[in-house]
């Protein structure tokens, strides 16, 4: 029987190697950690650059979805255990902090059993393996395995670690009596909890001081669709043929896929804090204010279907994404638009007869962010920090000092609260203590801005006959305090400002490389921040041209 000890192969073993074939040298280092928590957006803006760095490569553990999605594509199977481990730090659920403890060490091994076992049992799926499929001579099963486990290392093997293989297959042939499946099954248990499967294992070229091409490919295709390299695009890098050119060829490509606009919507939920929307989907159950649980998966599913429509159909920018007055409904949802439908179907309409526009005043985005019981209440504070932290970059502590029970006890004296509009009764709380008055006016007035829809995202403009009050003073760094009635001019300055512009370049740079900070990263920024800056450039361009900078793809050679 297969060991453990036999099959697990350390990550300071794969940092010693050297690609043989390639003459790469292999330093790994871990990556740079960052502070849990949004960073302060502290740049000057384009006109005072940071200073050229490089990172070191990194060893990166796949996520839960990463994971996932690559068992899918490799072995044709789906996962039989769930696995949602994740290192949030950068701010989205594939960062490079993630560890491989025991216990999740268990899980992969117990995974990979059940996949080795269910592979070599369904005779379609390897029927095309040999002649006379998993049962054919150890020789064309060893040239299988050279080929599968490129694929499940991104990589080609070494002619040494091509060995190991065959003496392991060999080994377990004897130990299994002869039985070719059940070696073959072992084989691929082996590959299937190695740490060259389990993390993306960063390697530079000749130079030292580049990303390999095999590394390239990786980095593209799981930036793009959270999965390893397809063939084709392996294929590129194996024959040394991944230029830049090819790069953005294999990028439209997969930019092409359902999988690629799938991963990219999650991408910019994750980035905009909103990426617990599909639960109004899949757990309608936790949010008891819904008028129905279809209900809740219409406004999910417009979510998905505006992202993808303004970013992929739309070619948009970050100005389009903002600002467009599309949304799709049904009968479900169309009733929180004040508008009707008779179809089951989700089909587009126009919003340029409402005043909204664009994704945050989507009516799934403003369901999710109120109050999860009460249909008419909204939550201010939760809009505001979609605004502050996930569009502007900038930090707000949690309250110091501040003795939030007293402050709501005392504004309760003498008055009813639940009969105020939800601003009312903040600014009235608010007015107990001055240090937290004054940390709120920095950032509630963008939260108020969204007073005008409640818990459903419906737009209201009372509440329990009680005027909605949206106008406000909002300061943005760019233009300086300015008097607001509603949100959708805010919205067009957000859209327009240099810092939205920057975070979401700071933003889109921590979901490609993993990093929340450092000297690498703010460079990083800086270059990315140089084409994302024009409004008329789309998320796509942006994101090509980081997928093939020689910023992405520079590495320190030391490794550190």
């Amino acid at each position: 029987m297969i060991q453990v000890s036999d099959t697990v192969i350390h990550g300071d073993e794969v940092a010693q190697r050297s690609n043989q074939e390639q003459s790469e040298a292999l330093p790994v280092g871990q990556s740079q950690q960052g502070p849990e928590g949004i960073e302060e957006n502290t740049s000057e803006g384009l006109n005072n650059p940071p200073p050229a760095a490089a990172a070191g490569p990194q060893l990166r553990l796949l996520s839960g979805a990463e994971y996932g999605n690559t068992v899918a594509d490799l072995f044709g199977k789906e996962t039989t255990v769930r696995f949602d481990h994740a290192d949030t730090s950068a701010g989205f659920e594939n960062g490079a902090g993630s560890t491989l403890s025991p216990s999740l060490f268990l899980k992969f091994l117990s995974q990979a059993q059940s996949l080795a076992e269910r592979l070599v049992s369904d005779g379609q799926a390897m029927e095309a393996v040999c002649a006379n499929g998993v049962n054919g001579t150890s020789q064309c099963l060893k040239a299988w395995l050279q080929e599968f486990s490129a694929q499940a290392f991104r990589r080609k093997l070494t002619a040494e670690e091509l060995q190991k293989l065959e003496e392991f297959f060999d080994k377990q042939i004897a130990l299994r009596q002869g039985d070719k499946v059940l070696a073959l099954q072992d084989t691929l248990v082996r590959l299937a909890i190695a740490p060259e499967f389990l993390f993306r294992v960063e390697r530079v070229d000749n130079s030292g001081n580049t990303l390999s091409m095999e590394s390239h490919a990786t980095l593209i295709s799981y930036t793009l669709t959270g999965s390893m390299p397809d063939k084709a695009l392996l294929e590129s890098a194996l024959s040394r043929q991944l230029s830049s050119n090819e790069a953005l060829r294999h990028i439209d490509r997969l930019l092409s896929t359902d999988q690629a606009k799938n991963w990219i919507s999650q991408f910019v939920k994750q980035w905009l804090g909103i990426a617990s929307v599909d639960l109004l989907r899949s757990a309608p159950q936790g949010f008891p204010k819904l008028p129905s649980h279809a209900a809740g998966a219409a406004m999910a599913d417009e979510v998905d279907l505006f992202i993808k429509e303004v970013i992929f159909n739309r070619k948009g920018t970050l100005h389009d994404l903002l600002l467009t007055k599309i949304s799709w409904v049904n009968r479900h949802n169309a009733p929180l638009y004040g508008l009707n439908s008779g179809s089951e179907a989700l089909q587009m309409v126009s919003m340029d007869n409402h005043s909204r526009g664009g994704l945050l005043t989507l009516a799934g985005v403003m369901t999710l962010l109120a109050s999860e019981t009460d249909p008419a209440v909204d939550n201010p504070i939760s809009r505001a920090m979609m605004i502050k932290e996930r569009l502007l970059c900038e930090s707000v502590g949690l309250p110091s000092g501040v003795d939030t029970a007293t402050a709501i006890s005392t504004a309760s004296q003498g008055q009813d609260l639940s009969v105020l509009t939800t601003r009312e009764r903040f600014e009235q709380i608010m007015e107990q203590d001055q240090s937290c008055s004054s940390c709120h006016a920095s950032f509630m007035p963008f939260g108020y801005l969204f007073g005008e829809f409640d818990g459903l995202g419906r737009q209201v403009t009372e509440f329990q006959g009680r005027a909605v009050d949206t106008s406000v003073v909002a300061t943005l760094r760019s233009y300086g305090p300015r008097h607001y009635d509603n949100v959708l001019p805010f919205l067009e300055d957000l859209a327009r400002s240099p810092e939205a512009h920057l975070c979401f370049a700071k933003r889109l740079a921590s979901f490609v490389t993993g990093r929340l900070e450092g000297p690498a990263q703010s460079y990083l920024t800086f270059k990315v921040t140089e084409t994302s800056q024009e409004a008329t450039l789309p998320i796509l361009d942006v994101l090509r041209n980081l997928l093939t900078s020689q910023e992405l793809l520079s590495r320190k050679g030391d490794g550190k």
